[in-house]
């Protein structure tokens, strides 16, 4: 800590003698002293010493719906491993898999029956404080190379990161079965279990600051567009639009406001603390009955169930463990230290190097720094479903054209369709639920993203006479309007046709064909959602 912020001249006859690591070292220890003092003479530190005193036993859940999770998720990419270079955007292959020799499939099945193990450690309890940290490490490359992640991995690195510091393995543990009884319980343990009980408010206050769209106020309509979304709501929440009365939808928009405020605040106070966990229970749990997000309500309920107080499990009858009072050894000490502090100051200056946009990077190695901030970044600014949902919805769909003279959709596999793809058949060639609701753009990215998506997989996974010589891709628009029981009309817009340069070699459409006499419209990127916009029609179709 001394030799980065305290100590900043160097001089060879010191470092000869070995003086300025001597001095660096003290430095440290009178900063940490000092620290400890403050946190337990203080009126101050001794509040926030009750803030961040978490029970043993809801690390140990924490623990294990932590690992639960990532489990979980391991499972999904397992299910997708043979297009993951597509989906990632590796369309030359892995270079890690390319230095090692081995092909793409079974490099990735070894990394992620790797990160599955470790995750399994984690969940028994067996070495855990080592487990935790590689486990940390895995879910950083998983979050630094993963193109489909979203907010619940940014929530799990950081309660993988807060668990470095803390107990885990305390109780309902392998190491607590052999008897290797955790050493901690000092200020390194109280800044962790801190920085949970913090990270866990702030996700919340947050939140609640982002929630200024017309549709939380004054309209209150937020929950009604994100219910009918049919790419995210489940059979409940599209049975609620469909259904209720919207001032009921709209009292819902309001009252996630008022459970995120309420519920936010009350966390901060170890009194207070069972309300707020109450409140904000609510949320992951509705999501989890009304939405399919996958794991992210249960990464919210594994991030809360670690501030549940002592009370709780002392009132179900469930006994402590005696809190350890064995210290950490030095070393462990000093390497925890190193961890918090350059995490904390590579996300610090990595943010200031990202601000001058790389062509005004001030030192040798300022690119390498920029690189670890992204790997390693610490949010500061959380907007979990925070702005309002968008105001219109939809999915993807491909009319392809094989050499043997088929028309497939790449994306299912299946004779094409403009109809709502099913929820429950969750193939969909790899892509799932990420790729094929999410919308077109002017820039055609999105658009372009898919087509080598395709690609990829037309030349690794299908025979010569299945791969694609056209297809013609459309985006099935639904603008939501919040009216009771109003219908939703679906418009395919025709996005775009590949080969874009071939137009005079296009293949008539089949005789059986779904394009034919099928109306299409034309996209206006910019007015996707306004409730004033029709789309333009085009002449039929007649060549793919």
């Amino acid at each position: 800590l001394s030799i980065v912020i305290v100590e900043t001249r160097f001089c060879g006859e010191c470092y000869k003698n070995r003086c300025f690591v001597r001095k660096s070292t003290r430095n440290a220890d009178k900063l940490i002293a000092a620290l400890r003092s403050y946190m337990e003479q203080s009126p101050a530190g001794r509040q926030l010493r009750k803030v961040a005193e978490l029970d043993p036993r809801s690390l140990a859940c924490f623990r294990i719906a932590i690992a639960a999770v990532l489990l979980y998720d391991i499972g999904l990419a397992w299910s997708i491993l043979e297009t993951w270079p597509a989906m990632m955007g590796y369309f030359d292959g892995l270079a890690p898999a390319r230095f090692l020799g081995v092909g793409d499939l079974i490099f990735l099945q070894m990394a992620f029956g790797l990160y599955a193990l470790l995750a399994l450690a984690l969940l028994v309890g067996w070495r855990t404080r080592w487990v935790a940290f590689f486990a940390w490490i895995a879910l950083t490359l998983h979050r630094e190379y993963a193109g489909i992640i979203d907010y619940h991995d940014d929530a799990l690195f950081h309660a993988l990161f807060c668990a470095q510091f803390v107990e885990l393995n305390a109780c309902w543990s392998l190491d607590a079965h052999k008897g290797r009884r955790p050493a901690g319980g000092d200020l390194i343990a109280q800044l962790g279990g801190l920085g949970i009980v913090v990270n866990t408010v702030f996700i919340y206050l947050s939140t609640v600051w982002e929630k200024d769209g017309s549709s939380w106020w004054p309209h209150g309509t937020a929950v009604y567009y994100a219910l009918k979304d049919i790419a995210l709501s489940g059979p409940v929440g599209l049975w609620m639009v469909e259904e209720l009365p919207l001032v009921l939808l709209q009292a819902s928009s309001y009252g996630v406001w008022v459970l995120e405020l309420v519920g936010g605040l009350a966390l901060v106070l170890p009194r207070t603390r069972f309300i707020g966990w109450l409140f904000l229970s609510i949320l992951p749990i509705s999501l989890w009955v009304l939405m399919s997000l996958e794991s992210f309500p249960a990464t919210m309920l594994a991030l809360q169930i670690a501030l549940l107080p002592a009370w709780v499990w002392d009132r179900w009858g469930i006994e402590s463990v005696i809190p350890s009072v064995r210290q950490r050894p030095r070393w462990v000490g000093a390497l925890l230290w190193v961890l918090l502090v350059a995490t904390v100051l590579v996300n610090i200056e990595g943010r200031r190097l990202w601000r001058l946009e790389g062509e005004y990077w001030p030192y040798t190695g300022a690119a390498e720094i920029d690189a670890l901030r992204h790997a390693i970044e610490l949010e500061t600014h959380w907007q979990m479903y925070a702005p309002g949902p968008p105001h219109y919805g939809g999915w993807w769909v491909c009319v392809g054209y094989t050499a043997s003279g088929e028309e497939i959709d790449p994306i299912t596999g299946k004779a094409p369709t403009f109809a709502v793809p099913p929820r429950s058949d969750g193939t969909f060639r790899g892509l799932g639920s990420v790729y094929w609701f999410v919308a077109p753009d002017e820039d055609g990215d999105q658009q372009a993203e898919l087509t080598r998506y395709f690609q990829w997989v037309d030349e690794h996974l299908n025979p010569p006479q299945k791969r694609l010589t056209h297809f013609l891709l459309f985006f099935v628009y639904e603008p939501f309007r919040p009216i009771q029981n109003a219908v939703h009309e679906r418009k395919p817009l025709l996005v775009m046709r590949w080969p874009e340069d071939s137009g005079a070699d296009r293949p008539p459409l089949r005789a059986e064909s779904m394009l034919r006499g099928a109306q299409v419209y034309a996209p206006d990127y910019g007015k996707l959602g306004k409730a004033s916009w029709v789309p333009e029609e085009l002449p039929p179709l007649e060549t793919y």
